[in-house]
């Protein structure tokens, strides 16, 4: 995955300080969306995370999209059945598509 151009970010990057919170027995950092939207991230996205010159990395990583992973990322209302397809499904064979 190439990243986008992040020259518009340092100043969110500078300023954004972000607080450890621990939920459970887990210790959580938010990502701010703007920042999660420029690099394309979404709730379950994978990150390597590394440690650099005492600076917490986190880096994505690139995974094979599944069908199933992006039936799962689509809204519900998506999957509903519209009139149109109603009338399609309801048609009786003409041919010998059967």
């Amino acid at each position: 995955m190439s990243l986008p151009s992040l020259s518009g970010l340092f100043f969110c990057l500078t300023y954004a300080q972000q607080r450890i919170n621990k939920k459970w027995l887990i210790n959580i950092v938010s990502i701010p969306k703007a920042i999660v939207k420029t690099l394309g991230l979404q709730v379950g996205s994978k990150l390597d995370l590394s440690i650099v010159d005492n600076r917490i990395i986190l880096t994505p990583i690139d995974e094979e999209l599944t069908l199933t992973m992006l039936l799962e990322a689509s809204p519900k209302e998506c999957f509903s059945i519209t009139d149109e397809d109603r009338e399609w499904l309801d048609t009786s064979p003409i041919g010998g598509e059967v």
